[in-house]
């Protein structure tokens, strides 16, 4: 009976760890796409203020 509450233990723990290597590498998505987008927004605005001063 030990061996099967060790082996749920085990097999828990590793779900648990699967589960939080998940998270980190959607944390990192999610930071990436954060980055694209404000990297965006900038290149938009430094657009913007080039035509603005030919004007």
């Amino acid at each position: 009976m030990t061996g099967w509450i060790a082996l749920v233990l085990i097999v828990a723990v590793v779900i648990a760890t699967a589960a939080i290597f998940a998270a980190g590498r959607k944390a990192d998505a999610a930071a990436e796409a954060a980055k694209a987008r404000e990297a965006e927004l900038k290149s938009q605005k430094e657009a913007s203020d080039a035509r603005d001063r030919m004007l």
